[in-house]
């Protein structure tokens, strides 16, 4: 929680804070509608224009995050959000680990198996950095094609195809596109470019990502459905759902829950309050009614933050 807390990177979920009860501990995060698996699925595959915006965010996440001597280990599309703004956050951290040197070996096996780097199942150790590039290479396959460079009927045959590298070109794509992807996904992982080499590839190297906004990735149906719970694109609307999630609200849904989950129940019901509330709306005076709702539940429940350090 302490190291997730220092990380702050517009390309990378946040936490925001966290608190402890006796029997739960809650980190309060960003919230974010949606993933990109499921943006992508509605589209079947994604233009290079949207791929290269997307795909370059992720390798600048990344970066950062091997900046702070940290491995994510389990980069996949269900892991990379994606806002209204067409920001995306790495999230996902469960199987991150911290390295003192970028050439440490490690052996824990873990990650999701068509994402997997193929130096991870040869079981003789592996860097994790070079890993997470692996991982980056298959998650823009599946935007640029729309499904798996991997695949098999079964965990051992998928072993195998990933270890031999065997994949095809993209048809339908630049040249480029395929160029980059041939270059990420090698076997040997000394031969993988690193994380500037991509950033610097032609395919990649003029995108401005400061013009990601005025991109429509987006449906009309989709923004209308986002926007009422996405908190970054949140304006008029922000009264109505704090209204929403006011204590009464809490009480009366408590009330017809079953006997002896009460407890519980506003316990979660608190946390997606929290959750779906910006936080300089909560946190600001405590005349404001917002304000006043949390600081009643808190002392009510003796939730208390967690000490740095834990």
């Amino acid at each position: 929680i302490e190291t997730l807390s220092n990380f702050h990177h517009p390309f990378i979920n946040q936490i925001l804070d966290n608190f402890e009860t006796s029997t739960h501990i809650f980190i309060v995060m960003e919230y974010i509608c949606g993933d990109l698996l499921g943006f992508i699925r509605k589209r079947s595959k994604l233009s290079e224009s949207v791929s290269k915006i997307i795909f370059k965010q992720l390798i600048e996440g990344l970066k950062y995050i091997h900046k702070k001597h940290f491995v994510h280990r389990d980069i996949k599309l269900d892991n990379i959000l994606i806002d209204l703004t067409n920001t995306i956050k790495i999230c996902d951290f469960g199987v991150s680990k911290h390295f003192d040197d970028k050439n440490e070996i490690m052996f824990d096996h873990c990650g999701t198996p068509a994402y997997i780097a193929p130096e991870i199942f040869e079981h003789t150790g592996y860097k994790g950095p070079a890993c997470d590039i692996w991982s980056a290479g298959v998650t823009l396959y599946y935007m640029l094609a729309g499904e798996q460079p991997f695949k098999a009927g079964s965990i051992s045959e998928l072993e195998k195809i990933i270890k031999a590298g065997d994949f095809k070109e993209i048809e339908g794509v630049s040249k480029e596109a395929n160029n980059l992807l041939s270059k990420i996904l090698q076997v040997n992982p000394k031969a993988r470019l690193s994380l500037d080499e991509i950033l610097n590839h032609k395919w990649l190297d003029k995108v401005d990502l400061s013009q990601r906004q005025k991109l429509s990735l987006f449906t009309e149906a989709e923004k209308i459905l986002m926007s009422k719970y996405d908190v970054n694109y949140l304006h008029s609307d922000k009264n109505e759902l704090i209204e929403n999630f006011t204590l009464k609200n809490i009480e009366d849904k408590k009330s017809k829950t079953e006997k002896g989950s009460s407890r519980d129940f506003e316990l979660r019901f608190f946390l997606n309050f929290i959750l779906a509330t910006p936080k300089a709306l909560y946190a600001s005076t405590k005349s404001d009614k917002t304000a006043y709702n949390v600081s009643s539940f808190l002392g009510k429940h003796r939730l208390r933050r967690r000490k740095r350090g834990i």
